[in-house]
Parts: C-alpha cells; structure tokens; sequence
C-alpha cells in the first residue's frame, strides 16, 4: 500500500513538473499565432489640424500613412519582442467590429487588419472607447513614437 502512495504521488510530482515546464516555455515563446497582419495607431486634429497615422507590420517595421493606411515612408522597426507583445495585446482585445464615433477636437483611431477584414475604431477626446482599448492605444503609440530612429 505504501509503494503504491510513494509511486502515486512521484506520477504526480513529475506530471505537476511536466505541465509547468510547458506553460514557462508557452510563455517565452515568442511567436504568436494571430489573424492579425498589421494595425495602424493615428491621432490629430487640434489646433494644427495635423494627423499623424502609423502603420505597424508583424515584422516590425513602422511606417508613417495617411488614412488610406497605405505605406508612405519608414519610420522605424520595432523589435522582436515588443512588436509580438503589441500583437498579442492587441489579440487579446478581441476586435471584430468597427465603431467610429463622431469627430472632436483630437481624434484617434485604432485599425486592425486581419487577413480579410479591417476593423476601424476612433473616438474624440470627449468619447473615449473601452479602458482596455484605450491602455493598448496608448501603449502602442508611446512605443512608436520612442522608437523613432531616423536614419
């Protein structure tokens, strides 16, 4: 009875040992599997009535758009890790609709591409969208714009 206690619980030792080596590795593992090939941040308005609109790819690189979203020049590249961070946050959001609210004085908006689909978020400074949205939004944005590495 013993014997079968002692090798009970060493099965379940090394199958508790086994399921955390493979959720330490899910977690340092880099690559992430997403529908999502690329999103823009964009802000302006204001005073100026400048826009400034960055389109973000999954290798990384950074280039400055207009709302056509097309590629206009580079801006920057991203690393590994924090380009797929940005992508896995943005995954975990979940955007699958659009929503665009009535302009303001500063307007923002978030597009996501996936393969097939873009969805198109925006708000004015006087509507603001979900907190989880906005956190990723911003986020985005400040690591853009700190990246900026002319060349």
């Amino acid at each position: 009875m013993i014997k079968h206690s002692l090798l009970l619980s060493a099965i379940l030792l090394f199958a508790g040992c086994s399921t955390s080596k493979k959720m330490k590795a899910q977690e340092n593992d880099s690559t992430i599997k997403t529908n999502i090939t690329q999103f823009v941040v964009g802000q302006g308005g204001g005073f100026t009535g400048q826009y400034d609109f960055y389109l973000v790819k999954k290798s990384g690189e950074v280039f400055l758009t207009d709302d056509s979203f097309q590629e206009i020049s580079a801006y920057t590249t991203l690393d590994e890790k924090k380009t797929s961070m940005l992508f896995a946050m943005l995954e975990e959001l979940h955007i699958n609709m659009s929503d665009q609210n009535p302009p303001g004085n500063m307007n923002f908006s978030l597009v996501v591409f996936e393969e097939e689909n873009r969805y198109t978020l925006s708000w004015a400074d006087q509507n603001k969208p979900k907190k989880n949205i906005l956190t990723f939004y911003e986020y985005a944005f400040s690591e853009i714009k700190n990246n900026y590495n002319p060349e």
